[in-house]
């Protein structure tokens, strides 16, 4: 038997009740899911070091060989210093993997791992390096007249 002081849930709520404690909760729950969901901070993290890892790769598989130190472009490969602007990652992941234009494919050569992290590193380059303006800096080998060439043969 029970207490007189015993609670015992109605299941008798009245009309409309329910539904507007259930509406805004659920709303509540959505929105919270919906904030975790799409919250980038876990994905910059994990870019941030995907670009990291890429740039160490960058260097250390030999890309520099040809597209020079930090992408910025020789005679045998195109600058990247923009290559995030104007290629999606798929197509830069499809490069890598597959080649072309004179690039050697690297999909037999490189873990899955390494081409994401390059993907990621430059994907995220799409600003060129601002240029230096330097004056008075001899051209093509010409010495200023303040410094005399020196000659070995005196």
């Amino acid at each position: 038997m029970l207490s007189p002081d015993a609670v015992v849930p109605s299941t008798q709520t009245p009309r409309g009740r329910a539904g507007l404690v259930f509406v805004p909760g659920a709303a509540l729950l959505l929105g919270f899911l919906f904030i975790c969901a799409s919250s980038d901070r876990p994905v910059q993290a994990s870019s941030m070091q995907g670009r990291e890892a890429g740039a160490v790769l960058f260097h250390e598989k030999g890309c520099e060989h040809c597209h020079g130190v930090d992408g910025v472009g020789t005679d045998r490969a195109p600058a990247l210093t923009t290559v995030g602007k104007r290629r999606k990652k798929a197509q830069i992941e499809h490069q890598i993997e597959q080649g072309g234009n004179g690039m050697p494919a690297y999909s037999a050569v490189l873990q899955p791992d390494e081409i994401k992290w390059l993907v990621e590193f430059l994907h995220a380059k799409r600003k060129a390096p601002k240029q230096l303006k330097v004056t008075g800096v001899p051209v093509h080998g010409d010495v200023p007249a303040a410094l005399p060439a020196s000659d070995p043969g005196r």
